[in-house]
């Protein structure tokens, strides 16, 4: 639950620095949030957006998101370094 919470946090707070973009890794969680869950513009009840998001946590999403991004930023390294 705190994942999915701090998941949820995370992208209302991009919300808030448009017309910023985050990075790809960033933008792509961000999107995979967004198809779960709403912005937030106004009061409402988090439990159905906080578990939602739980189950994508759960379903290992954000953890190939994340082994993607290292993984493209180890092949951008190198090719710096070889060069």
């Amino acid at each position: 639950y705190i994942v999915a919470i701090e998941l949820l946090c995370a992208a209302q707070a991009l919300e808030f620095l448009r017309p910023l973009q985050p990075g790809r890794g960033v933008n792509e969680a961000y999107d995979v949030v967004r198809q779960h869950v709403s912005a937030l513009d106004g009061d409402r009840v988090l439990s159905g957006d906080i578990e939602a998001l739980r189950l994508v946590v759960r379903s290992g999403v954000f953890a190939r998101i994340a082994c993607d991004s290292r993984d493209q930023e180890r092949t951008r390294v190198a090719a710096i370094t070889a060069a």
